[in-house]
């Protein structure tokens, strides 16, 4: 039993801001996109913790982090990145093979704008965790 803590704590340390601002980075994503998304990160790690942000990174598993469920934030990511989100709305269309439509049902917002960047943080974060982890 021991040992299975010992590595969950080896894996959670490795879900650090930095790993994932690299990760992001090398992935190609937007530098203003990884810096806004790592302020609202940064805020959550300060509010929680480094040991309760790790763990919620680590169970996010597709999920929306709960920042992006408001729909203010996510429209102001979206009026500030949207090039980018509608780039990466396209790469979502091309590597799952379904509408982004399709991808977003289970997102409740009325506004597409709000969805296409809730789509693109829920399925880009869930990514990046999983390579650092790798």
């Amino acid at each position: 039993m021991l040992n299975l803590f010992g590595r969950r704590k080896r894996l959670y340390s490795r879900l650090t801001l930095e790993n994932l601002r690299s990760k992001m980075i090398e992935n190609n994503f937007s530098k203003a996109f990884v810096s806004d998304l790592n302020a609202v990160l940064r805020e959550r790690k300060n509010k929680t913790g480094e040991k309760e942000f790790q763990k919620s990174l680590h169970n996010l598993h597709y999920s929306l982090p709960k920042e992006f469920q408001d729909e203010n934030t996510a429209l102001k990511f979206y009026l500030k990145h949207r090039e980018w989100v509608e780039k990466e709305i396209n790469n979502l269309e091309h590597e799952i093979k379904l509408t982004w439509e399709t991808q977003a049902e289970d997102l409740q917002s009325p506004d597409d704008r709000v969805k296409k960047v809730q789509l693109v943080v829920r399925q880009r974060i869930s990514d990046t965790v999983m390579e650092v982890l790798d």
